[in-house]
Order: C-alpha cells, then structure tokens, then sequence
C-alpha cells in the first residue's frame, strides 16, 4: 500500500502497469479507474457484474472475470496479452471528454421537442 497519491502520482504507475484489476462485486455506476486506465492505455481485468462487466470489452480494452472466482482471475492475468494498443484506442474512440461533449449534445438534440 502506498497511501495517499495524488491524481498525476497515481495515472503515473498505472501508465507503468501490464493491468489494472477491479474485483468488485458491487453494481458501480461509472467507476473513474475504469476511464483513468484506458487514458493510460491499460487494461481493466474486472468483475463481469453490472457496468464494470458492460465498460469492459472483453478481449478490446481488458478482460472480465467471475468475481467469485480466484481461478478465473488467475486465467484472466495469465492470458493478458499486451492490449495496450486496443485499450487505449477504444479510450478515444469511447471515453475522451470531446466524445462525452458529442455525446451530450446528440441527446440535447435528439430530445428537442
């Protein structure tokens, strides 16, 4: 454990990881690592449940896993090949804050009565 990082101190060693791993087995809303390792380049190995499960593409920018399950977790970390290329290309094509604006104004206009 490495204690309190600020944000620049923390993108830096994800930047430097093979992965990033979210064993959640809650339903989260929109987990902000999930975003923050894509930026990165990094994959996600994470729980197949709620939106980390939807976020997550399988095989694109990371790996699901059953959360309930350390062997599967250890197959997932073992079959990890370098994503890096695809993770981050999905992070411009998906997650860029210029996208999340075109998204946001695709609704604005689609709700136009």
């Amino acid at each position: 454990m490495l204690g309190f990082l600020d944000n620049k101190e923390v993108l830096k060693i994800v930047r430097h990881s093979k992965a990033v791993i979210l064993p959640t087995q809650w339903y989260e809303g929109f987990p902000m690592v999930l975003v923050e390792s894509f930026s990165c380049g990094t994959p996600v190995i994470g729980s197949n449940i709620g939106n980390v499960g939807n976020i997550i593409k399988d095989g694109v920018n990371g790996l699901h896993f059953i959360y309930s399950s350390s062997e599967d977790l250890v197959k997932k970390v073992k079959q990890l090949n370098d994503m890096v290329y695809s993770t981050y290309n999905d992070y411009l094509k998906n997650y860029t804050p210029q996208k999340n604006y075109e998204m946001l104004l695709d609704i604005y206009e689609k709700s136009k009565v």
